[in-house]
């Protein structure tokens, strides 16, 4: 996941002026119970509760019978989003949808409802719950509180992995302007998308430039979407979906390769692998993109600090500097040439052969 302005507007709508101004225990407090707004935020998501508002305001009843809710639990949960700025209360027991709120939407442009839903999920509470036993034995909590990874949780829970797969979609479609802004893009002919998905970035990519050409590599469970996504796009002609793991194999040919919120999951032992696979694929003119957050070397800028968090716990990744991510490339035979930066926290690192893998 990458923080970004939708996300990072609901989290600035209920820090409010009443933090700022409480005294230190009551912002403390006020900080701690954050988890009561995700859990709600949550469950509102998973009931699908702004679709039935994208007409109008609606009383509760209604409202409850059309998500086969418990009417007077749904009214609480609504009454509280509203007293925080999230819905509108129009009536005793009316709400609408107000400008935080339309987000939820699944038809929105913007939407982040499965990111809502997977942030809330059981799953990934559960590991943070853990996190002092990852602080204190250094390790992340998922395999432990799992016995196995998140990816083979998913085949389990394919319903997790669809909500995953298609948060990776909205956070793609939300910052895809910055992205296409912030590299030249139509510098390349042929690029491959590593653990790409549904090609929410690929499609991006190809419809600003008409004349590249795209290969979607990525599990056949987190491809399944794909043919909408490029057939909406209009460029289904032009992307090859390849099914494969990027710990196996990557498709050979291209000029590019990217790796979106991939290397951020991984520890630079875990990494080591991947980047294994890429070097093969390289010419002196090929160049690798690995869109992750960016840390900065000090104290200032835009710091992805929770969601280093989150990948602590989940895998034992880690969101880098310029100088971590430089010291990883190096590490496995690739030079870091640029990093190019976009308004939010994310970048893109862009790296080479080096001059002794040629």
């Amino acid at each position: 996941m990458v923080l970004v302005d939708a996300v990072r507007a609901v989290g600035s709508a209920l820090s409010g002026t009443s933090r700022r101004l409480a005294p230190p225990p009551a912002s403390l407090l006020d900080a701690a119970s954050g988890f009561w707004r995700t859990h709600a935020l949550g469950a509102v998501a998973r009931l699908g509760v702004a679709d039935q508002l994208t007409d109008g305001p609606r009383d509760v009843a209604a409202l409850a019978a059309a998500t086969d809710a418990d009417e007077d639990s749904l009214f609480r949960v609504l009454r509280a989003l509203a007293a925080d700025g999230i819905f509108r209360r129009t009536g005793p027991r009316t709400f609408a949808l107000n400008t935080l709120a339309e987000p939820l939407r699944s038809d929105h442009p913007r939407s982040v409802r499965h990111t809502l839903i997977q942030i809330s999920s059981g799953w990934n509470q559960r590991i943070w719950s853990d996190l002092t036993a990852t602080v204190t034995e250094g390790s992340p909590a998922f395999p432990r509180q799992y016995g196995g990874f998140l990816w083979d949780y998913f085949a389990e829970h394919p319903d997790e992995g669809e909500h995953f797969h298609r948060s990776m979609r909205e956070l793609s479609r939300l910052d895809m302007p910055q992205i296409l802004a912030a590299h030249d893009f139509g510098r390349y002919e042929r690029i491959a998308d590593v653990g790409g998905g549904s090609g929410q970035l690929l499609a991006g990519i190809l419809s600003a430039h008409p004349h590249l050409r795209g290969v979607l590599y990525d599990l056949p469970a987190a491809t399944a979407d794909a043919p909408a996504v490029l057939g909406a796009a209009g460029i289904t002609d032009r992307v090859q979906v390849v099914n494969g793991s990027f710990y196996d194999h990557v498709p050979p040919g291209c000029d590019a390769y990217l790796l979106r919120n991939i290397v951020h999951g991984l520890t630079d032992e875990q990494a080591r692998p991947v980047l294994d696979r890429l070097r093969p694929a390289f010419t002196p003119r090929t160049r690798l993109l690995v869109l992750d957050c960016l840390v900065p070397e000090g104290s200032g800028g835009n710091h992805p600090g929770f969601l280093d968090l989150q990948m602590m716990v989940g895998s034992g990744g880690r969101e880098r500097s310029a100088s971590e991510m430089a010291a990883l490339f190096a590490a496995n035979g690739f030079h870091l040439v640029d990093v190019r930066r976009t308004p939010g926290p994310t970048a893109i690192f862009v790296g080479r052969l080096a001059e002794q893998s040629r």
